[in-house]
């Protein structure tokens, strides 16, 4: 048996994809053995079978997982609407053209990319994809020509389509056609410059040169001598020599290369050292990360390895769902670690959850693709919380041009790991007239304000201030003069701006006082407490722009602070 054992973030991630790789090449036949893999408090071991046609296992993981993503994925997908087309044209319109057309653009585009044709070199099974692909083109409907008139073009190009997709669905050509598209979309953006990833071997079997590179190290290091071996893995610390080790510069951002840049070490010369076991276990970083569409996440505990393992396997089949996104997965992985500590107390959640990071990938800056975030307990207590609530603004796309949107979602958690509030979100939501998201934003404001000692009296505040913001509108509403309100809450959002409460009375106390009422007591509190200002202030502002519910509605929709959730 080999053990590996939990270290950094790097290697917890690899160790993590290693595991969902080999659970998954079993999940069609049976579970895993006891005997093959055993899981400790920190330790992973395996027999060193398991690493038989790892390769195949490797792609077989993405294959699985991510097919529907890629663009032959796609192309596979239109079978079922061009079979219905090919049955009839009945309904056929000029709406189904244009959908036509774009699937036969893309069918033909993506079949002839560089990737797919160094995979057709490589088919024993002679096909000219290319050749053949070259019968689909756009089909234009002239004027005063109707759509029957072009139904036999629309018929071959079904035809077409449909004989492509037969031939790519064949397994052996289906299998090397998506290791190569795993190979330049998928896993190159964490990896480069090495085996599958090297540009030397864009031309060879995706298979065969993982197999040279990682699997078969692997065999021959473990019946290697070591007993001479001078240098020491930086991971396991298992001796190891020249013949065996690598570096970490092939994965991405981690590392300048020795041969180019040796000052970056000391003395000139780099004392890191990977054993082809834990060479093996970065090769699977991609999995280890919950991906997609050049975004994704990892969630590191240095506690247990199923506790790290279950933190990154979801739980849900999201994959299938129209409107899935990365922030969605984020977001319920997130509700995964507070909804495991049940209902319990604050007090026994600070207890029972540790710190936890959160290793955030963007492949699209090359600088800097890795982003770091503690998920202490103060914050996934607030998550906890507030689950419905961030449920309610997940799918939320603010326009602020032409082409930047804001997404509220992503505003709020950058806030809580940063250990923010959110009024600055919430001032910038109200100015956007985005008032049911800007009043969510203030309930899970309200939440952070729970968790302190004045907490509950502050809550109450919050509530009671909305509710007399409300109240005020209704009194402009009564006199006609609802237009006032727009200048008022103008001039109160300025004030909140710069923290004034003399301002901010000031406005206050001209509005009650040209209906002749009181001003109420809660106002009075915030002269001398910025922190009362500011959670009361905006909470006045979101009642009188008329976010408030019925009392009614409330207790029917176990709303938090007036709002329907």
């Amino acid at each position: 048996m080999i053990k590996i054992e939990l270290n950094d973030w790097l290697f917890n991630a690899g160790l993590v994809g290693f595991y969902k790789i080999l659970q998954d090449s079993k999940a069609n036949s049976e579970a895993l053995d006891i005997s093959e893999v055993k899981i400790t408090k920190n330790c992973l071991e395996f027999d060193e079978k398991l690493i038989e046609n790892f390769e195949d296992k490797y792609f077989g993981f993405f294959i699985k997982n991510y097919i529907n993503f890629t663009p032959y994925g796609k192309i596979v997908g239109n079978r079922e609407k061009l079979q219905k087309w090919k049955e009839s044209l009945e309904n056929f319109d000029e709406k189904n053209l244009k959908e036509f057309n774009d699937i036969t653009k893309f069918t033909k585009d993506k079949l002839a990319r560089n990737s797919y044709k160094g995979a057709y070199a490589l088919i024993e099974e002679k096909f000219d994809v290319l050749g053949v692909s070259k019968g689909l083109g756009t089909i234009k409907l002239n004027k005063g020509q109707s759509i029957s008139e072009l139904e036999d073009d629309i018929q071959k190009q079904i035809e077409i389509m449909l004989q492509l997709m037969d031939w790519i669905e064949k397994p052996h050509i289906k299998r090397l056609l998506l290791s190569k598209e795993f190979t330049y979309t998928f896993t190159s953006d964490f990896f480069s410059n090495v085996a599958i990833w090297g540009k030397t071997n864009a031309s060879k079997n995706p298979y065969t040169v993982f197999n040279e590179f990682f699997v078969e190290p692997f065999f021959k290091y473990n019946e290697a001598d070591k007993s001479k071996f001078k240098n020491s893995c930086i991971n396991c610390e298992k001796k190891v020599n020249s013949q065996f080790e690598t570096g970490l510069t092939w994965i991405n951002a981690m590392g300048a290369d020795s041969a180019k840049k040796p000052a970056h070490y000391w003395n000139f010369n780099s004392d890191i050292s990977v054993c082809p076991i834990c060479t093996l276990i970065y090769s699977c970083i991609p999995a280890g990360f919950q991906y997609l569409n050049g975004k994704g996440f990892f969630i590191n505990s240095n506690n247990r390895v199923k506790e790290i393992i279950a933190l990154n396997t979801p739980k849900y089949s999201l994959f299938s769902e129209e409107k899935f996104s990365i922030e969605n997965l984020e977001l319920r992985s997130y509700f995964d670690i507070a909804n495991a500590m049940g209902n319990k107390s604050q007090e026994n959640f600070d207890l029972e959850l540790d710190n936890i990071q959160v290793v955030k990938f963007d492949s699209g800056n090359a600088k800097r693709p890795y982003t770091f975030n503690v998920l202490n307990k103060k914050n996934a207590y607030i998550i906890y919380k507030s689950q419905k609530l961030l449920e309610c603004i997940l799918t939320s796309r603010i326009k602020l041009s032409e082409k930047e949107y804001m997404i509220p979602y992503e505003e709020v958690i950058k806030r809580l790991f940063a250990n923010k509030n959110l009024f600055d979100l919430i001032h910038k939501l109200i100015c956007l007239n985005s008032l049911f998201v800007a009043n969510v934003v203030m309930n899970i404001q309200s939440n952070i304000v729970k968790i302190k000692k004045e907490g509950t009296y502050m809550y109450k505040d919050i509530v009671k201030s909305r509710e007399i913001g409300f109240a005020l509108r209704r009194k402009y509403e009564a006199a006609d003069v609802i237009k006032k309100v727009d200048t008022i809450t103008y001039k109160l959002l300025n004030a909140l701006k710069v923290k004034s409460s003399n301002k901010f009375l000031d406005i206050v106390i001209n509005s009650y006082m040209s209906f002749g009422s009181s001003i109420p007591d809660v106002f009075l509190q915030t002269l001398m407490n910025e922190d009362k200002l500011l959670h009361v202030g905006y909470a006045f502002v979101l009642g009188l722009k008329g976010e408030v519910k019925d009392k009614e509605k409330q207790e029917d929709n176990q709303t938090i602070g007036g709002t329907e959730v």
